[in-house]
């Protein structure tokens, strides 16, 4: 399933335009829950880590298909990963929040997290 912005029928074309113009997004994960990403998240993404302002669609693609997944250290959270951005990986954070779950935070990582290495 392709990811969308909040408007049915509407997709967000991220590879032209890298911004959410206040409008959410959403895309399911592999189990099909749904997982949102606002304007304050996507905001926070990139007052952190501008190096991710070309990449919201592979941001929302992380979360659908994961490379690699596990438990966040916070309780409630989740992380994906997925292959790819500006450096090797990127790394999305998400918290479940009821009848979806919604994007926290999102960044690049140079290392593989199947490996075992970082692990903040």
């Amino acid at each position: 399933m392709p990811w969308q912005t909040h408007r049915p029928n509407r997709h967000l074309h991220a590879s032209v335009d890298h911004s959410l113009h206040g409008e959410g997004a959403e895309i399911r994960n592999p189990e099909g829950h749904l997982v949102q990403i606002d304007d304050v998240a996507w905001n926070h993404v990139l007052e952190q880590h501008v190096e991710m302002s070309e990449y919201l669609e592979e941001t929302m693609t992380a979360i659908e298909m994961p490379d690699n997944r596990e438990p966040d250290l916070q309780a409630g959270r989740e992380r994906y990963f997925r292959e790819g951005g500006p450096l090797r990986w990127i790394r999305v954070v998400t918290e479940f929040s009821g009848d979806f779950d919604r994007v926290v935070t999102a960044f690049p990582q140079s290392n593989d997290p199947r490996t075992g290495g970082w692990r903040r």
